[in-house]
């Protein structure tokens, strides 16, 4: 948490100290906003990137979206996106904020112990759940899922988000997201044009957003409805 330590020459330190251990160290911040100050390289390597999960809810679940103990447990007020305003936030998290390593590196999240559960937040929506995970594994960056939320583990504000994994009893767990969440981080395996390429919005209309995702020759492109209608985008 770098802000509550406000000493950059500190943190400065700190990273020369963990990476002559370790240089493959991966040093994340906890941060809620944006983090400009302590990713210029000489600090720390991401944050958890809470921007993105704001936006990310903002488009995909947006007037569905469940408020109840988000501004207190830090998210703050999320506002509901449209097409082209949840593109134009992608364009600016992954292609202005910061340096391409420092992006491809960040931490994607969609809860973590201190945030209602993803289930909470898209009340109970598991295809809206299923298309979160999909975008989080299609963007730059490095996605962490929160244990639970891959089999639909519900749980509100902090401590209820920090309820034990359900491991004896399999039968409430949510197979079919499961299995969602499985093909797309096998997708992201495959395809290395979603792990290390560049990203550009190519379409952000009628409740739509399309992106592109290029590597090394190999392209992917990623479409994402939120709405409850078939469209076509040209």
């Amino acid at each position: 948490v770098p802000n509550e330590i406000d000493d950059d020459s500190f943190w400065q330190e700190f990273r020369r100290r963990c990476k002559a251990v370790n240089p493959e160290a991966y040093i994340v911040g906890e941060l809620w906003g944006e983090a400009q100050r302590w990713l210029q390289g000489d600090q720390y390597d991401a944050q958890m990137n809470y921007v993105f999960t704001r936006a990310a809810f903002g488009f995909l679940l947006g007037h569905g979206m469940n408020t109840t103990g988000l501004t207190s447990s830090g998210y703050g007020k999320i506002p509901v996106l449209s097409a082209p305003k949840f593109g134009s936030a992608l364009e600016s998290l992954f292609n202005g904020l910061y340096h391409p390593q420092i992006t491809l590196a960040q931490m994607n999240m969609l809860g973590s112990h201190d945030t209602p559960r993803v289930l909470n937040v898209a009340n109970g929506d598991t295809t809206a759940v299923s298309l979160l995970f999909l975008c989080q594994m299609t963007v730059p960056g490095a996605p962490n899922i929160y244990y639970g939320d891959e089999i639909g583990l519900p749980g509100g504000h902090d401590p209820d988000c920090r309820r034990a994994f359900p491991w004896y009893n399999e039968a409430s767990w949510d197979q079919t997201l499961r299995s969602d969440v499985q093909r797309f981080i096998a997708l992201r395996h495959q395809l290395p044009a979603l792990r290390r390429g560049d990203f550009r919005v190519l379409a952000a209309e009628r409740g739509v957003v399309v992106y592109q995702r290029q590597f090394g020759g190999e392209t992917a492109v990623i479409a994402l409805n939120a709405g409850t209608q078939n469209h076509t985008i040209t």
